[in-house]
Formats: C-alpha cells, structure tokens, sequence
C-alpha cells in the first residue's frame, strides 16, 4: 500500500533554467546523498522549485526526509514546504531552515485529504529563502541543491486493492 513517488513523472514542474529536476539522482546527477547517508530514490532539484503530482483518489498519506545534498557541504540554504491541494493554502509540511547538508527532517506522515472541489494534487516545494536569509548564507542560491528524500505514498488498501481487481483482466492478453 506505499509507492515511491519518484516511480511517477511530476505533472508539472518548476526550476531554475538550465537546471533541471531528477528522480532517483541529485540535482547534478550523482547518488543521493544527504546528512552523510545515501537513499535510493527521492528527487534531486535546486532551490526555487515545485514539483506538482496529481493524486489518485486512494492516497491518503505522503512521507519524506528533505535535506541539502552532501555535495554543498557546509553551504546552501533552503527550506522545503508540502502542499495539497494548492500553493496559496497553508502547508501541510514546512521544514526548518536547512543549512548545510549534515542534518535531514523529516515530514511525518502529511495527509493528502482535500477539501471538496479543490484539486488533488501534491506539491513539493523547496524555497531559497533569499529574504531574511542567515548570516553566511550563499547570497547567490549557487549551493541551494536540494534533495527529497524517500518520498511515499501510503494507499487505502480495500480502495488500492479494489482498483486492481478491476484493472487486472485488462492487463492479460490471452
């Protein structure tokens, strides 16, 4: 009843041009590194971006750590926010400010319940924090690589479980 979301394409997404987004890599392309561990799948992106999921209708919970990659070391400041829903609502999550890559957060588990009429969707967003920044802080966002670490969505499991049921006979060829 849990898949990584990096196994889904965002349905759309926002970075810093020439600086693109990667599943299950970080943002320059290497292994996922953050807080002196490596994961195996999440998201690598540089601050100022927003990567939006459309949700199913049986996700009922998201799960992360967010930290700076191990590759800025001591630099980099960021701060990441979990939407649902949209990104004029309050977040769902919103992490300490991240400074360095030694320290990770993590989200707990984030309901996806929205309210009626509004979209399903999830947005992970990573802020450079350029205003009120801390002292130190890399004025020019060049060290602001940002990874979403072990991301998840948890499923209903009767609701999972009937969905597949009705899609299964389609997937058989005989």
């Amino acid at each position: 009843d849990k898949i990584p979301l990096s196994r889904v394409r965002p349905a759309a997404v926002v970075t810093p041009a020439m600086l693109p987004w990667r599943a299950d890599r970080n943002a320059t392309g290497g292994l996922l590194y953050s807080g002196r561990r490596q994961y195996g799948w999440g998201f690598g992106v540089h601050a100022r971006s927003e990567l939006s999921f459309t949700l199913p209708p049986h996700a009922r919970s998201f799960h992360c750590l967010v930290g700076l990659d191990d590759s800025v070391d001591t630099g980099g400041c960021a701060r990441a926010r979990i939407f649902v829903g949209s990104t004029r609502d309050k977040p769902r999550y919103q992490s300490p400010l991240m400074i360095g890559s030694l320290k990770t957060a993590n989200s707990g588990s984030v309901s996806l319940a929205s309210a009626p009429n509004s979209p399903r969707r999830l947005v992970l967003q990573v802020d450079p924090v350029a205003r009120n920044h801390p002292a130190g802080a890399d004025p020019l966002n060049i060290r602001d690589k940002f990874d979403w670490l072990d991301p998840q969505i948890t499923f209903d499991p009767r609701g999972l479980g009937a969905e597949v049921r009705k899609r299964i006979a389609s997937r058989i060829v005989a």
